[in-house]
């Protein structure tokens, strides 16, 4: 086994290492403005920032993937419709958590 060369530890391990930092960070501020179980929820879309980013990439896609993305989107919906104590900056920093994720 080889060390990584310094072009491979900026190029591979320092983005995704920066990213998971990012994440973690922008996790833990969202919970200073929003329950637990508001930003579970919301960490429960990961697979709808997946395909978000596959698209983004212009990677394939299988439709037939749509249908139980929009049921991803309706359990996401009816769960947080009645969070009495919402905040937009708590749901931000949910949502680029988990867009770093």
């Amino acid at each position: 086994m080889r060390w990584p060369t310094k072009k491979e530890w900026t190029t591979r391990f320092l983005p995704i290492s920066a990213a998971q930092a990012t994440s973690v960070a922008m996790n833990n501020t969202a919970l200073l403005y929003a329950n637990a179980s508001f930003c579970e929820i919301v960490a429960d879309t990961t697979p709808l920032v997946t395909v978000a980013i596959i698209l983004l990439f212009g990677q394939p896609f299988n439709m037939r993937l749509l249908a139980p993305l929009a049921v991803i989107l309706f359990g996401t919906l009816v769960s947080s419709a009645g969070e009495v104590s919402f905040s937009v900056l708590g749901l931000s920093l949910a949502v680029g958590s988990n867009i770093f994720r």
